[in-house]
């Protein structure tokens, strides 16, 4: 994924965006059905994720300079639930985002 374009994305370029857009599109096609994130493998086998690193981390570092980051909370949110042992893991938990 060439730099540039994803900067180019982040800030909302449409060309870029769609480049950006395709590559994802295309690398998700190569993915077989029994390919899994390492967060869904770690989900799936009762290890404790990552989230506090990645979700959570963007979600409070988004609060605390003004930028609100609510899918990435919702996710935190959803994935702690689900290692808590408080919900099944479910497309549901997360439906309206």
């Amino acid at each position: 994924m060439n730099p540039e374009i994803l900067a180019r994305a982040g800030e909302k370029y449409p060309d870029a965006l769609a480049e950006i857009t395709d590559v994802l599109v295309e690398g998700a096609k190569q993915r077989s059905g029994d390919q899994r994130p390492s967060m869904a493998q770690d989900i799936v086998k009762g290890r404790r994720t990552e989230t506090d690193f990645i979700n959570g981390f963007i979600a409070a570092r988004g609060t605390e300079i003004g930028i609100p980051a609510p899918i990435q909370a919702r996710m935190h949110e959803v994935v702690k639930r689900v290692e808590r042992g408080e919900a099944k893991p479910s497309p549901a938990l997360i439906e309206g985002f």
